[in-house]
């Protein structure tokens, strides 16, 4: 039932769920917690005032779980703080951690700009058939708990490194309300590939170790495996550690942004694109500015330089008047702790096929579902 915020207030030791009129901004709160501090929350957040449900019928140990199968689609605001906690328990003993790998079950179940610079254009088809030049860019279709009853799947961009290892952004498959994903599927263009034969199933995952601890610009980076390795016709990209001096230099930004085409239908149809820009540096952030445009779904999807290799990953936008109004920003690769090899090592250990790289690991443990380990290196 409805009520006052003062009325709520009142009562500090009752159970209470906050809504606003963003959907993705429900919360619980368990006995305990302090509704004043979390209204101001999301006041100072949303700009506007929650409403308040009392509800003490919930008991404090549900407001601890993540409700993604709430009937109101509620959320926890200690999801992420739990999370956290139970990462920062298993980390590795003699080495500091680096990177967390995840497994993933064998069966499929941010924001962008348009800043009117650099338009958005689709890539011919003779790219992505087998064998073309950005075959390698690919899509990432992720499934996460249900919200509001229904499936909540996000699709987003990422670059092939090899047969067996896919580059993206974590976010496409860790979201900070959402977390880990139940499955992550790899499809190609649809133009190479339109009845999905090419789609390969992600068994494992690793992201940055700071990624899930403090979800920080610079750190959203991942490497997927896949169950088997792709099809011989996609071509792997070549990528180098971003450079961090220079100045400003031209590139483009590939990837599917989602709501760019769609058949008679309306039905999507991932199609790769691009668009041209200028990348510069910026210390203060840790992040690649682009001026390129992008569109939802291009997260993921790799920077490249004119000599054809992938040089930062497309993260998202970046609201920051200290150097213009709006930016899009790209996540540095082989920089801040987004070590391409290592990582990939560290997927042979969660794979139990453990390489050379001399690796800390924690014991594995169950991370919403999933079998999970810290691992730490020099």
């Amino acid at each position: 039932m409805a009520t006052t915020c003062s009325n709520v207030l009142r009562q500090p030791s009752v159970s209470v769920t906050i809504r606003t009129m963003n959907p993705d901004s429900h919360i619980v709160l368990g006995e305990g917690y302090d509704a004043t501090k979390v209204y101001k929350l999301f006041e100072n957040r949303y700009g506007a005032s929650p409403v308040i449900f009392s509800n003490p019928s919930i008991p404090y140990a549900l407001s601890c779980l993540y409700l993604r199968d709430s009937p109101e689609g509620a959320i926890t605001d200690t999801a992420a703080r739990i999370r956290r906690k139970c990462i920062e328990d298993h980390t590795p003993s003699g080495l500091p951690p680096h990177a967390l790998a995840f497994k993933l079950p064998q069966k499929f179940i941010e924001d962008e700009a348009l800043l009117d610079e650099n338009p958005i254009e689709l890539n011919p088809a003779t790219d992505v058939q087998n064998g073309g030049t950005y075959s390698g860019v690919v899509q990432v279709r992720s499934v996460f708990g249900k919200r509001m009853g229904h499936s909540n799947i996000r699709r987003g961009s990422a670059v092939v490194i090899d047969r067996e290892h896919i580059m993206t952004v974590a976010h496409n498959i860790w979201h900070e309300r959402d977390g880990i994903a139940k499955s992550i599927q790899i499809l190609r263009d649809c133009r190479a590939d339109p009845y999905e034969v090419d789609s390969r199933l992600v068994d494992a995952g690793v992201v940055n170790y700071q990624w899930p601890i403090s979800f920080s610009d610079e750190h959203d980076f991942a490497i997927l495996h896949v169950s088997e390795p792709l099809h011989r016709g996609i071509q792997s990209m070549e990528y180098k550690q971003t450079p961090v001096a220079g100045g400003i230099h031209d590139v483009k930004i590939y990837g599917f942004p989602f709501n760019m085409f769609d058949n008679h239908n309306g039905e999507y149809l991932g199609r790769l694109c691009h668009s041209q820009g200028q990348v510069e540096y910026h210390c203060i952030d840790g992040l690649l500015d682009h001026n390129g445009d992008t569109e939802k779904g291009s997260s993921g999807g790799p920077v490249v330089e004119s000599s054809g290799s992938v040089v930062a990953i497309h993260k998202g936008t970046m609201r920051d008047s200290r150097r213009r109004p709006i930016i899009n920003i790209a996540v540095l690769i082989n920089r801040h702790g987004n070590d391409v090899e290592k990582f990939m090592q560290a997927l042979a250990v969660i794979n139990g096929t453990s390489g050379s790289l001399e690796i800390a690991q924690s014991d594995n443990f169950m991370l919403e579902g999933h079998e999970a380990v810290c691992l730490g290196w020099e």
